[in-house]
């Protein structure tokens, strides 16, 4: 019991730290005005776009499990809603450790080809991640930047978008040189082999713009009626920066924490004040995480044609299948 409690407690004191950080630099009237100034309809619409997300995850897991290009399947739609739920409330970033039990369960995949396509989706969402972060960037106003910033920046968001599909060229090759009996490597890359036709790969690095992109016109949503004056530019390298904080090992209360400092200095580097950046950071937060409490429900209610189960029913064993 003592690890849960010590890992509970520092998650307490991490996300109540950050907490009062941020309310010194915008009061609670302040964050109240934002609420009323935010539209519904913009509220509403950010859920839907958080909930198309996670189809096209499902979508890009599918294309890595089966190879194709068809659109995922219910239980495939269900899986993602829960590691997105489970990457929300448990600490030190173990959501992502359900990811294979969830696939051994849902479909009877073998931990090592879960682990495998987890690890080839991470690597293309840091890498996709990483290079809308440096476009982003090299696009804000040439004053907030020494020359020849833009330019590189650019540049190099251009090479980290096209890193993926030299790793998936890379894997496939380790692939075919390991001898047959490295049966580990062959289901750690058995995504990369699955992903070699220059259609699916495509498909891929599309589907992680579409992910990820949608996430920076999420945040765009919310945080334009409230700072006019902040540029899509600015917004998505704060959201960026919001999610390579999320990914660290940082234990958090419902992913209070680290990502919201990160975009209030990612914010305040473009020139928005620090009431501004504090008061966006909390309001884009409590929208994404209104839709992660909603999302992970739906996850976790029957769903028709499948039983209620929080919520993957085990697949039936060989001997038992009729």
């Amino acid at each position: 019991m003592r690890h849960p409690l010590l890992s509970t407690l520092v998650a307490l004191l991490i996300s109540g730290g950050v907490l009062y950080w941020l309310l010194q630099g915008a009061s609670l009237d302040l964050i109240l005005n934002a609420v009323e100034r935010l539209p519904l309809w913009r509220v509403a619409l950010a859920l839907v776009l958080l909930g198309l997300v996670q189809w096209l995850r499902g979508w890009r897991f599918a294309l890595l499990v089966s190879g194709s290009l068809r659109p995922p399947s219910g239980v495939m739609v269900r899986v993602t809603l829960h590691l997105l739920l489970f990457n929300f409330v448990l600490p030190f970033k173990l959501g992502e450790a359900s990811f294979p039990v969830l696939m051994r369960r849902a479909f009877g995949t073998d931990f090592g080809h879960a682990v495998g396509h987890l690890l080839m989706v991470r690597a293309f969402d840091v890498m996709t991640v990483l290079g809308l972060m440096l476009l982003a960037a090299g696009s804000l106003p040439a004053h907030l930047l020494p020359e020849p910033s833009g330019p590189v920046l650019l540049a190099l968001g251009l090479l980290a978008l096209s890193t993926p599909v030299a790793m998936v060229v890379l894997l496939d090759h380790l692939r075919d040189m390991s001898p047959a009996s490295a049966s580990l490597m062959q289901r750690l890359t058995d995504g990369a082999a699955k992903a070699r036709s220059p259609r699916l790969l495509l498909a891929l690095v599309g589907l992680s713009l579409l992910i990820w992109g949608t996430h920076m016109l999420i945040a765009w949503m919310v945080v334009a009626p409230i700072a006019p004056d902040l540029s899509f530019a600015a917004i998505a390298m704060a959201n960026a920066a919001v999610h390579f904080a999320f990914a660290l090992p940082v234990p958090a209360v419902a992913g209070l924490g680290a990502p919201q400092a990160a975009w209030v200095a990612a914010l305040t580097l473009t020139g928005a004040s620090l009431a501004t950046a504090t008061t966006t950071a909390l309001l884009t937060h409590g929208v994404v995480l209104l839709g992660v409490l909603l999302l992970g429900l739906a996850g976790l209610l029957p769903w028709p044609g499948e039983g209620p189960t929080i919520g993957i029913r085990r697949p039936a064993r060989a001997g038992n299948r009729k």
